[in-house]
């Protein structure tokens, strides 16, 4: 199973923004396999900018075309490529403790996590709003220039895409996500794997 965090810091093929923990990409993926099982001890976000895939994880399969944007908790899933068009995609990788932090900064200012924070699904779909199109849009605009920003502006730019969430009535149940794993040290790489152990089918 493909080790997604490391293979996307680490092919020359990615176009990658990747400063310690933080690690952003713009990737554009050729024809191949039909599909590939994928790993990641991260929790990470994609924004489909062109073509079409399908996740399939232990709670279905998730189809997302130009636009769409999910969530996935950290796991295993099957990413399954479709063929008619070229697939591009943003893909940042979101920190437990970036999380925690960010929350605890705005803790006051937010309403009060739902009781199934914990329990919600795998991957989430994401609504666009206005705040996070512009966070997609300045990230290309960062992939497509020569300078590279600096560690404090990558830094900014992930809370913002955390805040956008949590300040969003259109993304709750997400929010309540990061609200509830905020308050949590969150589990062991090993109970990660015990509960993907083997991967969705």
């Amino acid at each position: 199973m493909l080790n997604l965090y490391e293979s996307v810091r680490t092919i020359p093929t990615f176009n990658r923004l990747n400063i310690g923990e933080l690690l952003f990409a713009e990737y554009t993926c050729p024809i191949g396999l039909e599909k590939v099982g994928v790993w990641a001890h991260t929790d990470y976000l994609v924004h489909v900018i062109s073509g079409k895939k399908t996740w399939h994880t232990d709670d279905g399969a998730w189809p997302a075309d130009a636009g769409d944007t999910l969530f996935f908790k950290k796991g295993a899933s099957i990413v399954q490529q479709h063929f008619e068009v070229d697939f591009c995609v943003l893909m940042f990788f979101v920190p437990d403790q970036l999380i925690r932090e960010t929350v605890r900064e705005l803790v006051g200012e937010l309403p009060a996590p739902a009781t199934h924070g914990g329990r919600c699904k795998s991957t989430m779909r994401v609504t666009n709003n206005t705040a996070l199109e512009a966070f997609f849009q300045s990230m290309l605009a960062y992939f497509g220039g020569k300078d590279k920003p600096s560690e404090a502006l990558v830094q900014l730019k992930l809370k913002e895409l955390v805040i956008s969430v949590l300040t969003s009535a259109e993304n709750s149940e997400l929010a309540n996500y990061f609200r509830y794993s905020a308050a949590q040290e969150g589990p062991s790489l090993d109970e990660v794997m015990e509960a993907n152990y083997g991967g969705p089918n």
